[in-house]
């Protein structure tokens, strides 16, 4: 049985700074980079994008490298001989960087007053 505050982390960091829209926003990758929020374990578990990691060049009619980078289908990236192994380990880095970021914004909830309408929430 599960006990405790459990919540989805861009639901969490928006309850906890609802400025963000314009630092950065409120994906994983923003998040688990803000060293405001998590301190020196922002740059240990920062999310690196999928694109960064998996993407390619798109290639033109010519046959030449274009600027845009596109992602190969999910289920070739997971099964994948060349990129299985990047597939774990960017899900593995990917939990822990939502971990710590859940762990870091349920402490700062919790020591956030918060009254509505007239009620003390806490």
């Amino acid at each position: 049985q599960c006990r405790g505050f459990f919540g989805d982390t861009m639901h969490m960091a928006r309850l906890y700074d609802s400025s963000r829209l314009t630092k950065g926003g409120y994906s994983l990758e923003s998040l688990s980079g803000d060293s405001k929020l998590l301190g020196e374990k922002a740059s240990l578990f920062k999310k690196t994008s999928m694109k960064e990691i998996f993407g390619k060049p798109n290639i033109k009619k010519d046959g030449t490298e274009g600027k845009l980078v596109v992602l190969p289908p999910v289920d070739e990236l997971q099964q994948g001989e060349e990129t299985r192994g990047k597939w774990i380990k960017y899900c593995t880095l990917d939990a822990e960087a939502t971990w710590n970021l859940y762990q870091a914004l349920e402490g700062n909830l919790f020591e956030t007053d918060c009254i509505g309408d007239g009620v003390d929430m806490q």
